[in-house]
Formats: C-alpha cells, structure tokens, sequence
C-alpha cells in the first residue's frame, strides 16, 4: 500500500515539472525576436555629398642650386627655418670669380684704349677699316666677357626667389658642389595644395573647367573645415586606378600648421542639377525577389516589425545596386537573411557585442 502512495506521488510530482518545463518553453519562444541586420537610407544631401581622402602638397616647391661649381662658404640655414624672398640662402667662396673679373676688367679697359685709339686714327686716315673692325670687334669681345664674368661671381649667391620655408637641406659647409646639384628644397608655406583623386564616375560629368568650379569643396583637418579653391585638374588617368587626380588650393590657416604629406578629408557638394542623377545604392543582400516577373523588394524595418515593400532598381555598382524608387530617406532596410523573414513578422536591430 505504502509502495503505490509513494508510486502515485512520483508521478504527480513528474507530471507536474512537466508542465511547468513546457509552459516555461512556450513562454520563451513566444519571446524571441529575430535580430536582423539594417541600412539607412541616405538623405538628398548626403548623396550629393562626397567624402575623399586627400594628401597636402606644397603650392610651390623648388629645389635650389648654384650654377657654377665651388666650395660652399655659407650653410644655407637649418630645416624648418623661414626665409624671405631676396634673401640669401648660401654662398660659395669668390676668390676665383673675383680673380677672374679682374682679368676681364683689364681686357676690357685696354681693348677700350685700343678702340679710341684706332678710332682718331681712322679718322685722320692713317688706318684702314679693316684694323679699325678688329679694334672694335675686340672691344665687343672683352665688354661680353665682362659682363659674363659678373654673372659668374653673382653666382656664388644663392638667394631666395620667393618666400617660404626651407624643407630639406642636402649639403655642408666647406662641401665642394657641383654646378646645378640640389643644395635644398624650398616651398612656399603661405598656400598649400590638396591633391585628391576623383572616381570616373564623377570625372565623366565634369569635363570642363567651369564645371569642376561648380563643385563646392571643404576640407576637414582636426574636426575644423575650411574652404577651398580649384587649382587644376588632370585628365589622364592615375596609373593603377580608375581615378584622376584634382588639386585644390588653400590658405594656411592660423591656429594649425599644415605641412606636405600630412592626410586630410575633403568634402563635395555636388551642383544640384546632378541631385536628380544620384541614388541610394542598397546591399544586393537586402533585394528580395518576389515573383517570376522579376520585381523586387525590400524589407522595410518600422516599430519594430518589418514590412515588404516593391522598388524599382537601378544599375549594380562596386558597393551595391542603385534603387531608383520605392524607399525614402532615413528609411531602414534589412541587408542581412531578407528570405527567411514574414510579412509583419517582430524583429530586433542586430546589434555588434565586442570581440564578435
């Protein structure tokens, strides 16, 4: 008797966590939400905008040299140094220009006695043209090599030609140095350039200088963002890309030093009549095709439900496909499992844990 209570308890008692294990299941499953992966639909602005990495060049660099060889007497002044234009850089030791000069100052002079001389005596007869032609073609001579004997000892100077800072300095004091060898690289710091490449896409609908102007362009340094002006652009291919190189111009702004090779984002805004040719481009995991007729759709995520809606597609691109109807700005769409969801069906944004 005792044996079939305790038998009777037990499978109450199973019964019992039974039903309580599968209410607790169901409850749990009726619980669960989908979390699915979503795209924001961009805004007209943000599709007539732009962002390119650009790299800061000088506006305008040279490297300077002498053009005589010879001993360098003066450094030119260290890295980083401003400098004005007209000022001198370096100098070459003028013991031999000098020299020279002398000589040529003598030639000159005594082929000028000459001259006067040969000069009266034509004159009075008592030479003939002939003589008289030396005499003057000599003084022509001596006059030429003087002058050019000036230039050479001018030479020895190496000034600046406009003003700048010195970027790069290649040679030592008492180094002896060749004719047109690079002593340093100068570069204009008042206005620097920001070479940025260009999409073909985009190239192809400004082919023409005015329409590149019609561009509005920003450059972001440090969270700060600053104007610039075209300077040029090339239309010949960037090698290893389908890309073309546009330069912009700016001015050095006060409170931050921009020097070449540093990295910075310009910013496009594209003239208004291209607004009506760009459109949103969508994952192609996010297109749904919901018949043989080849309409497509996609999943629209609102209040936590999502809904199937038809749009119109356009061309595939590199990072997606154009969708040229059918969604709206800052409308979100799934991108991720789109054929296992339910028309209506409650989902959950996907969100990212760290390390996943």
């Amino acid at each position: 008797m005792k044996s079939a209570l305790n038998a009777v308890l037990i499978l109450t008692a199973t019964a019992w966590l039974t039903a309580c294990g599968n209410e607790e299941q169901t409850v749990t499953e009726q619980h669960v939400v989908q979390p699915v992966k979503l795209y924001t639909i961009p805004s007209s602005k943000q599709l007539t905008q732009r962002n390119f990495p650009a790299k800061v060049t000088a506006n305008l660099e040279a490297d300077l040299s002498f053009r005589i060889a010879g001993v360098l007497e003066q450094r030119p002044p260290f890295q980083g140094v401003k400098v004005k234009k007209g000022q001198l850089l370096a100098k070459l030791e003028q013991k031999d220009a000098k020299n020279t000069l002398k000589n040529r100052e003598a030639d000159y002079e005594l082929a000028s006695v000459d001259f006067k001389r040969k000069q009266k005596l034509l004159t009075k007869k008592l030479i003939s043209k002939a003589e008289f032609d030396v005499a003057q073609a000599k003084l022509k001579s001596a006059k030429a090599a003087l002058a050019s004997s000036k230039d050479q000892l001018s030479y020895t100077n190496l000034y600046a030609p406009f003003d700048g800072i010195v970027a790069k300095v290649n040679i030592h004091n008492y180094q002896v140095v060749g004719a047109n060898q690079a002593i340093l690289t100068l570069q204009k710091n008042d206005t620097v350039d920001l070479a940025v490449q260009i999409p073909e896409l985009i190239v192809a609908n400004y082919i023409s200088n005015e329409r590149y102007k019609a561009i509005k362009a920003t450059v972001n340094f440090s969270g700060q963002s600053f104007p610039v002006s075209l300077k040029e652009f090339a239309t010949q291919v960037t090698p290893g890309t389908q890309s073309y190189e546009v330069v912009y111009s700016m001015s050095q702004p006060k409170d931050i030093t921009l020097l070449p090779g540093m990295t910075a984002e310009i910013t496009f805004a594209l003239p208004s009549d291209q607004a009506n040719k760009i459109h949103p481009i969508v994952p192609l995991t996010s297109i749904v095709n919901t018949d043989e007729s080849g309409n497509s759709a996609v999943w629209v995520f609102t209040d936590g439900k999502v809904a199937l809606r038809k749009v119109v597609l356009g061309n595939i691109k590199k990072n997606g496909i154009e969708v040229i109807s059918g969604v709206s700005a800052n409308e979100q769409i799934v991108t991720a499992g789109v054929n296992e969801l339910t028309e209506g069906q409650n989902v959950k944004p996907l969100k990212w844990e760290r390390g996943v």
